[in-house]
């Protein structure tokens, strides 16, 4: 059987796919190499979707006002690309901060089971799954300005960030506690203009993301788009 070029697919997928000046491929293609990111064959295609709406909508966040922020680091790959980004875009990059427990995922809660058919299922999620060495993603950000650590558990590790206005936060922790306070904490730090990304929107594997965005967004009226790509969009525009 005949393997197939995944990225022969993806070049023929993205040509032509600029993010600001840059090309989107050679960015992503550094990115997944740099940090050694795994990706199964399944999820080839939806990786790379994601990380190009991701970057589209850091580039536009470069203009705003303050900080940028991602809750969910893993090996560094989404990280690694938009503080890829900065460089040039700006005379000093701006204050990135990069939060995780580095010990992979807490226990699911009641907010995590999948539903169907009303009946809530079996939690299969395992606690400590996307586990790294923080000391390895650490190296790979050596001698970038402005790249300031996190580690530990949403909510407390959430205190040690500086009282400030936020640009862009990307929100990448799977299940509905963390996502649900990370949206608490950023939503009303937002600048105008500012942009959140939740990456597990409309994860089966994770429906606790979702069911926290629907949760705190909804009732206080904010919009947000959900993408094909599994993402949902919130940008906090001015009244």
């Amino acid at each position: 059987m005949t393997m197939i070029d995944h990225e022969d697919q993806l070049r023929t997928l993205f040509a032509g796919c600029r993010i600001g000046s840059r090309e989107f491929l050679p960015l992503y293609f550094k990115a997944m190499k740099t940090t050694g990111t795994p990706v199964g064959d399944w999820k080839i295609y939806r990786r790379a979707l994601r990380a190009f709406f991701l970057a589209q909508y850091f580039q536009r966040s470069l203009a705003v006002e303050g900080a940028f922020a991602e809750c969910g680091i893993y090996y560094g790959f989404s990280a690694y690309m938009l503080r890829t980004l900065m460089e040039g875009a700006q005379a000093t990059p701006k204050a990135f901060h990069l939060i995780d427990s580095f010990e992979g995922l807490s226990p699911p809660g009641k907010g995590d089971r999948l539903v169907i058919d009303g009946t809530p299922q079996e939690n299969t999620i395992l606690p400590g799954h996307f586990k790294v060495d923080l000391e390895r993603v650490y190296a790979r950000f050596s001698g970038l300005e402005n790249v300031y650590w996190h580690k530990g558990w949403i909510p407390e590790v959430l205190k040690e960030l500086p009282e400030q206005s936020w640009a862009f936060v990307h929100i990448d922790v799977d299940l509905y506690e963390p996502t649900k306070t990370a949206l608490e904490y950023f939503l009303p730090r937002m600048s105008p203009g500012g942009i959140i990304v939740n990456d597990d929107f409309a994860s089966p594997d994770f429906p606790g993301a979702g069911r926290a965005w629907h949760e705190i967004l909804e009732p206080k009226g904010l919009p947000y788009i959900a993408l094909d790509s599994g993402q949902a969009i919130y940008i906090h525009e001015t009244s």
